[in-house]
């Protein structure tokens, strides 16, 4: 539920706490499960806040299906934890280990917003002094084994790779008709521009896209739609004076 002040989100999660890796295999096959991993050019693991065991169901990927594989850099791996601020600090930093090790198989994109990034930055430092979101971008990036890290807030989004770092402006929107979802729809358009093989500035901005269309019109867009967004930027680009 959404209010100009803020919103209230109601979600029944208990069913999630049962569920770890045996489950997934008893429930699909391990056979199947690894065929599915194999064949997508894009694995997106997500969510991580919201189920106690997903660092079981890490551990069983990487023990029973990458460890037998050869690398596969040119597969994308993302992934998103959510808002972590209720799990404890060690469960993150092994999430972190783990996640690290799936670098050595595959790309390894990890998508954080602004809040989480300062989570996530506390976790790894013990540091609650907010810093300018490049630099707390860039010791993240450098404290993890990661190809690829992007943090988007309401006016910026930025991406590190060991070769660049890039920001661009987000479509900052004044009065959304939804904002709820906002976050899934940049990562979308992120996954989107990243399976067609665009440098990150470019992925940056279908993100961005992706996202602006949503919240200014409570639905995700075509792909019509996400090019005319795209056409049309600057006319879209509000000020945020908050």
């Amino acid at each position: 539920m959404e209010f100009e002040d803020g919103k209230i989100l109601l979600a029944q999660v208990e069913g999630l706490d049962k569920v770890d890796w045996k489950t997934i295999k008893d429930s699909m096959g391990l056979d199947k499960f690894r065929d599915l991993f194999e064949e997508s050019e894009l694995i997106g693991l997500v969510n991580w806040s919201s189920m106690i065991n997903f660092n079981n169901i890490l551990e069983g990927i990487l023990k029973e299906i990458l460890s037998n594989t050869s690398p596969k850099k040119e597969q994308i791996v993302f992934f998103d934890f959510a808002d972590f601020s209720k799990r404890h600090r060690l469960e993150v930093l092994r999430a972190t280990e783990l996640i690290g090790e799936f670098n050595n198989y595959r790309k390894v994109v990890l998508g954080l917003n602004e809040n989480e990034s300062l989570l996530m930055y506390k976790s790894l430092f013990q540091d609650t002094n907010p810093k300018e979101l490049l630099l707390v971008g860039r010791e993240i990036f450098d404290s993890l084994s990661i190809d690829t890290l992007v943090i988007h807030s309401l006016t910026s989004s930025i991406a590190i790779d060991n070769n660049s770092i890039v920001q661009v402006p987000s479509l900052y929107v004044k009065e959304p008709k939804l904002s709820t979802g906002g976050g899934d729809n940049f990562n979308a358009g992120l996954c989107f521009g990243l399976l067609l093989d665009l440098e990150l500035e470019s992925a940056l901005y279908i993100a961005n896209a992706t996202s602006g269309y949503y919240v200014r019109n409570a639905q995700s867009p075509n792909i019509e739609s996400l090019i005319e967004t795209l056409k049309i930027w600057n006319e879209l680009m509000e000020v945020n004076n908050i």
